[in-house]
């Protein structure tokens, strides 16, 4: 199954929000290769590296976040 991620979606990741956990979980899901696909757009970084600072993350966290996200089996397409 193929699933489009939204940037605000990924952010979710990176923040203590409520449900935040419920995103892990399914980036997980990509990693486990058991039939799902998780896809969403190049601009997809830098739209979540915006909402992070605009939180006041510091730049390094911010890099390291964006490191963390691109490990995972997600497809970052081009538009």
């Amino acid at each position: 199954m193929r699933f489009y991620l939204e940037p605000s979606v990924l952010v979710k990741a990176f923040k203590l929000e409520e449900n935040s956990d419920k995103i892990i979980d399914v980036i997980n899901l990509f990693d486990r290769k058991e039939g799902w696909h998780g896809f969403t757009s190049k601009w997809s970084l830098l739209e979540v590296a915006r909402a992070l600072r605009k939180d006041g993350k510091p730049e390094e966290l911010i890099s390291l976040n964006l490191d963390e996200l691109r490990r995972h089996e997600i497809v970052f397409a081009s538009v």
